[in-house]
């Protein structure tokens, strides 16, 4: 029997993976695009995000009980199918490994771990294949206590950093339109990472029609939390945000967390294990997904996908220069892809062989 989620489970793991990776506190990118049109980049985004939900459920509901990886070769014939299951299997191994290089990152820079940081990817990897075995369900229970956490840290740190926070460093449409407009694009591939719907809509449990607005309700929040992350550029201007190389840290270190390294110390280890906790639910939708386009069963993917993984989170943790051009430029043309242009080619298709290619014969 397929395991399934709640409604309430399902928005807790899109949570996770919108801000689980500390996008929400490292507007480096968005700062270094829309300088002090930050706010407005974040608002604009949001929406985008909000409508991106809406296409989603709409080619939900054309394929019901089952996901995208598998109707797409439907839709769109076997060689395309393949190259977009392909796509997506990549950006799910994506989106497991780069949260476990993270981890090494973060502990780098937070407590100067250098080379041991490989052994703490390793490690991560181990509790990474250690949650894809207990599946779906208590991942997502995990995500739901996850969230309560990262909501109360971010607004715990935005109350305590908004008291500093110089606002003239924010503008609003002092340039025109086209930083704000810009900075938005680089945020909305952030948000295209909630495509993960489309594999999870087939495993939710009483699915209704306000489950849609529950889940644009999910993306709305993270636009408030991500407004909070602005801070940053409050705090230390645009110039210094986008070049800053973990504004994140400084932020929270800046923040009451950061008053006390034992306190400080805890808040970044919780953070870990929130990205540890991504990297798990991308690991088991990879698997479940590797599964369910053959006959062989789910539990003989999972060490080949956590072992992957490892591999690949060594390669982004190796060189975070070039990691952070490659997400900033090719894999962001990936989540483009998953999240907004498969969607509507599928759905285009789909009304095409429908209204077009499938008529009636004349009569003679």
């Amino acid at each position: 029997m397929q395991e399934t989620i709640s409604v309430r489970q399902l928005n807790a793991i899109v949570f996770i993976f919108l801000v689980a990776n500390f996008a929400i506190f490292e507007p480096r990118i968005v700062a270094e695009n829309a300088g002090g049109e930050v706010l407005i980049s974040v608002m604009l985004a949001t929406l985008i995000g909000m409508l991106l939900v809406g296409l989603w459920f709409i080619l939900a509901r054309r394929f019901t009980d089952t996901d995208v990886i598998r109707y797409s070769s439907v839709v769109l014939g076997g060689p395309l199918g393949r190259v977009v299951g392909a796509v997506y299997l990549f950006v799910l191994l994506i989106g497991a490994a780069r949260p476990v290089a993270k981890v090494g990152t973060m502990g780098d820079a937070a407590f100067g771990w250098g080379a041991l940081s490989g052994a703490v990817i390793l490690l991560a990897v181990v509790v990474l294949f250690l949650l894809s075995q207990k599946g779906l369900g208590m991942i997502a229970s995990l995500c739901e206590y996850a969230s309560l956490v990262a909501i109360f840290l971010v607004v715990v740190v935005g109350l305590t950093v908004s008291t500093r926070a110089n606002w003239a460093n924010y503008t609003f449409f002092a340039t025109g339109w086209g930083p704000a407009v810009k900075g938005a694009l680089s945020l909305t591939g952030r948000f295209c990472a909630a495509w993960v719907v489309l594999l999870l809509l087939p495993r939710t449990r009483n699915v209704q029609n306000t489950t849609v607005l529950s889940t644009m309700g999910t993306i709305l929040l993270v636009g408030l939390l991500m407004a909070i992350g602005t801070l940053s550029v409050a705090l230390y201007g645009a110039g210094n945000t986008a070049a800053s190389f973990f504004p994140s840290l400084r932020l929270v270190g800046d923040s009451i967390f950061g008053r006390n390294p034992a306190v400080f110390s805890a808040v970044v280890v919780l953070w870990m294990l929130g990205l540890v906790l991504k990297g798990g639910a991308a690991c088991w939708l990879l698997s479940a997904a590797l599964a369910g386009t053959s006959s062989i069963p789910m539990a003989r993917f999972l060490a080949p996908a956590g072992l992957a993984t490892f591999f690949l989170a060594l390669l982004f943790w190796n060189d975070p220069t070039q990691t952070y051009d490659y997400l900033r430029h090719g894999h962001g043309y990936f989540m483009y892809l998953a999240g907004i242009g498969i969607p509507l080619l599928i759905l285009l298709i789909a009304w095409l062989r429908e209204r077009v290619l499938v008529q009636p014969a004349p009569r003679t």
